[in-house]
């Protein structure tokens, strides 16, 4: 310690003073200090000694303290330091002294073995650990407001790490606790200041809190419920007796507690009065988890498909509809009381049905109530579920036979006009639109794209019906993986074939030149849309391709470069996380899924009108599977390519009976004056 100057001093300071040197002399003898002589130095306002923090006391908190009030000095926790001065190595005060139940159990908690498992490092002081939560000179009772124990203080003084992730992160712990707690019903009740709710203590314990694996631990998953029985006593009795709270007694790990059903620390508020029953419960999330899972039921003999069958039953759809007020899990079966159905407490057993049934069902007899909710489940055998069985193998018989009947019966009708508008087309002229190369890359493109488009969505949309039936067939993972390899990797080929036939033969370069966007497109879409909404008398007039025709090439040829590009990020990730960050295979999923739907959508909705739906085509366009279109189309729809043919200077172009790549010129069949 260091003498501070202080002339004028009191008297008894100066005592003191003199007593301290005489001290350090010999020349003096010690005598008992009392409190007032211990805050003479160590009182938040003497400056007698130069003292860290630590060492400073507040008088008038010690005063208001539990040791105060107990009549407790300073000497009574300072063992040895009792002589007036005292010696500087004295020994430090120790709880345990008095404490020795609490700090026994403390050193065998969680707590008391941090520094075991972080080099030593503990929040915990280790001459006093104590002093963390209960405070130093300023311990309070525990029901005392002003407590850092008091039960509405508990989760601050708990929160002072567990919030702290500088703290707890070391320990692998993460603040997620005390935060969902403070979402929870327990910690919103706190600010109710006639509500008494659970805090940390009431179910970790005090000072021997143990982590959720030690069988004494009052939050291992067995001693749970015991735990939220403490509060909660009336649903405690009800669990203790149900099938889950039998089956968890007999040391069944998977069988439900309290927090499967509540959560841990995120427990639900619970419906204020007169709320809808679906908010009451929230049993639509929390039943399934255990009863849709095969693995769970089969192996403890519970009747699986309880949960489908129940979605399947006008309940589980109309629930799926958004209603509030529809029967569910907890409607028919209960809450905590939950028993077998050949248990006579039962909600569900025979003689209890028309009570349970009549809930929502006013004045429903004892015929109403043999009708199984669950009839989709495996195993029943009763009349109605046989009956009901057959009724519906009988619909589809008559599902595939009506219905494939009109099919068939539509088709034949189809099939008829496609033949007439292919032998009109044949009798009559005819003008050469594409060439054999043309239409064998049409064809390569469309079985491509298909295929991807039916491969690629199987993996997007693995719960489907029809993706499902596939899998069912034999199209397992991997046989789709490489079906949807193979049909990319051709679809790039073709892709490249094009390109170079498009650059290097005199045809390819006349028809990209032909395709090539111009300005005159928008005034063609302008009078194109006026033409049809009855704004002009005038149709446009197209060339040998029209903008719809432009957008969905070069719609293609951008879709195509994105989709291989972003497939071959997902195909090798591994070589695109070492060029690029990882976000890049994220962003290329993404990417991927919304082309593809971009994609399939405009081919249905744009192409397959032009050439199946468009008034002028129906019922099919003959172009991409013959090459040639009707002149007298080609005259009304594309009647500059027709005076662009009839030119002095027309494209060189063999006979389109040749199978020539020009494309240009007429076929023999056609009469009209053009080339």
């Amino acid at each position: 310690m260091r003498i501070l100057p202080h002339p004028g001093l009191p008297g008894v300071v100066t005592l003191v003073l003199v007593l301290a040197g005489a001290v350090r002399t010999g020349a003096a003898p010690a005598r008992a200090a009392g409190n007032d002589d211990c805050l003479g130095c160590h009182g938040a306002g003497a400056d007698v000694v130069d003292l860290d923090a630590q060492h400073r006391v507040d008088a008038a908190a010690f005063a208001a303290s539990i040791h105060a009030a107990a009549g407790l000095g300073c000497i009574d926790c300072h063992a040895g330091k009792g002589d007036f001065p005292h010696a500087p190595d004295a020994a430090p005060a120790r709880c345990s002294t008095c404490h020795a139940d609490a700090a026994k159990a403390f050193a065998g908690s969680v707590h008391g073995h941090i520094g075991d498992k972080r080099n030593g490092s503990s929040p915990f002081p280790a001459a006093d650990p104590c002093a963390k939560c209960h405070g130093v000179h300023d311990v309070r009772a525990v029901d005392d407001a002003q407590s850092r124990v008091y039960f509405r203080n508990i989760p601050k003084t708990c929160g002072s790490c567990h919030q702290d992730l500088a703290i707890v992160g070391p320990g692998g712990l993460t603040t997620a606790p005390f935060d969902d707690y403070q979402k929870s019903v327990h910690g919103l009740k706190l600010e109710d200041p006639n509500a008494k709710p659970a805090v940390c203590t009431d179910c970790h314990g005090s000072h021997d809190i143990k982590l959720a694996k030690d069988p004494s631990s009052p939050i291992n998953p067995f001693n749970v419920p015991a735990t939220c029985g403490l509060c909660h006593k009336q649903e405690f009795a009800d669990f203790s007796g149900s099938v889950h709270g039998l089956a968890a007694a007999r040391g069944v790990t998977a069988a439900p507690t309290c927090p499967d059903c509540h959560g841990i620390h995120t427990i639900k508020l619970v419906a204020a009065a007169g709320a809808t029953p679906a908010e009451e419960r929230l049993v639509r999330t929390t039943c399934p988890a255990c009863h849709a899972s095969d693995a769970l039921t089969s192996a403890r003999g519970v009747k699986d498909q309880r949960v489908a069958s129940y979605f399947g039953s006008y309940h589980g759809l109309a629930s799926k509809r958004g209603s509030e007020r529809v029967a569910d899990c907890a409607s028919c079966h209960g809450i905590h009381a939950i028993y077998p159905s050949s248990d006579p407490r039962s909600r569900v057993a025979a003689a209890n049905l028309q009570t349970t049934c009549g809930g929502c069902h006013p004045g429903a007899s004892v015929q109403f109530t043999r009708g199984p909710v669950h009839f989709q489940a495996t195993g029943e055998a009763s009349q109605d579920v046989v009956i009901a069985r057959w009724v519906s193998r009988v619909y589809w018989v008559l599902l595939f036979a009506v219905i494939g009947g009109m099919l068939a019966h539509n088709a034949i009708i189809l099939s008829w006009h496609v033949r007439r508008r292919l032998r009109d087309e044949r009798a009559g002229p005819e003008r050469l639109r594409f060439s054999r190369t043309q239409m064998a890359q049409h064809a390569i493109l469309t079985v491509s794209f298909f295929t991807l488009v039916f491969t690629g969505f199987m993996l997007a949309y693995p719960d489907t019906w029809w993706s499902r039936l596939f899998l069912q067939l034999g199209l397992t993972e991997s046989t789709r993986r490489w079906v949807h390899r193979v049909a990319a990797l051709v679809m790039i080929a073709a892709g490249l074939q094009h390109v170079i036939w498009a650059l290097f033969t005199p045809y390819g370069r006349a028809e990209i030149r032909r395709i090539l966007p111009r300005l005159r497109d928008w005034d063609q879409l302008r009078q194109n849309l006026r033409f049809h909404l009855g704004r002009s008398d005038l149709p446009a007039a197209f060339a040998k391709y029209d903008y719809p025709a432009k957008a969905e090439y070069w719609a293609l040829v951008w879709g195509t470069v994105v989709m291989a590009l972003t497939g071959f990020v997902l195909w090798f990730p591994v070589w695109a996380t070492s060029l690029f960050p990882f976000w890049i295979v994220k962003v290329s999923q993404v990417i991927h899924l919304f082309e593809a739907w971009l994609a399939t959508l405009a081919i249905l909705v744009f192409h397959f009108f032009y050439v199946i739906a468009h008034p002028e085509i129906y019922p099919l366009s003959f172009a991409m599977f013959r090459g040639t279109m009707p002149a007298a189309h080609a005259r009304h729809h594309h009647p500059q390519w027709v005076e662009e043919e009839a030119s002095p200077a027309p494209v060189a172009a063999p006979a389109a009976a040749s199978g020539s790549e020009s494309g240009a010129g007429a076929s023999a069949k056609d009469t009209t004056p053009v080339g």
